[in-house]
């Protein structure tokens, strides 16, 4: 278990994510792991915020499963499971201040993807769906931001929004889960970063229900540029921090 001030860190920095994913529909680890690895190792923040997003993707597949369509994500999902192994490598292998600077550049490429605005419908999308499907399974498992991909992907797919919303949560869920047997093989999910997880876990549910309540209030627009924003100086403290310059 980490230290009382650690964890009260981590409580405002899941808030802050929790809130970010309520009142935008993503970013709950694109701001939380470059975030709490700046005062905690990579192979502690990945496990903590797993936890966190299981226990998320759960709540939400709870009252959307029935829209989940399996025939449509299947291939994506048998992907993101090939790729969680390599991902759970690196996190597994690699050293900490290179961890650092992965989750710090990876952050930031996906933001500008973000803020690129790229729009181009795919048409075969059981081809393009295993290279999307394993890319994201490699950084659920590694950094646990296996989400921008897949969203990336769908959001060009003109999927219904509610459905949108229920099959990406559906993938998450495969390879958030696949990913917990190898994590504890290799020693990175224990007792210790599970309680440290489920410490934190009512900053998240905190920060999604007060994020609920003003996403009527905000203007999409102006919250998803500030979000970025916010992402691109996270993944950019990240990268400092693996250098040695922060």
């Amino acid at each position: 278990m980490l230290e009382t001030e650690t964890l009260l860190l981590g409580l405002i920095v899941i808030f802050a994510a929790g809130f970010t994913q309520s009142l935008t529909g993503f970013g709950c680890g694109l701001i939380a792991i470059p975030l709490l690895t700046l005062f905690i190792s990579p192979k502690l923040a990945q496990p903590m915020v797993l936890v966190n997003g299981i226990i998320l993707s759960l709540l939400i597949l709870r009252g959307s499963y029935r829209l989940v369509e399996l025939r449509r994500i299947w291939v994506l999902m048998v992907a993101g499971l090939a790729g969680v192994p390599f991902g759970t490598w690196i996190l597994a292998n690699w050293d900490v201040q290179s961890l650092r600077i992965y989750i710090g550049v990876m952050t930031i490429v996906v933001a500008m993807l973000f803020f690129a605005g790229l729009r181009r419908e795919i048409r075969r999308e059981n081809m393009v769906s295993v290279p999307v499907g394993f890319i994201g399974g490699v950084m659920s498992g590694s950094i646990n931001m296996g989400g921008p991909p897949v969203i990336l992907f769908f959001a060009n797919q003109s999927i219904p929004r509610a459905i949108f919303r229920a099959n990406i949560v559906a993938y998450f869920l495969v390879v958030q889960f696949t990913a917990v047997p190898l994590l504890i093989s290799n020693g990175i999910l224990t007792r210790g970063t599970l309680g440290s997880g489920l410490v934190i876990l009512p900053g998240l549910i905190f920060g999604g229900l007060i994020g609920s309540f003003f996403a009527a209030k905000v203007p999409e627009t102006l919250v998803r540029q500030i979000t970025l924003f916010v992402v691109c100086l996270a993944g950019s403290l990240s990268v400092l921090k693996g250098l040695g310059i922060i």
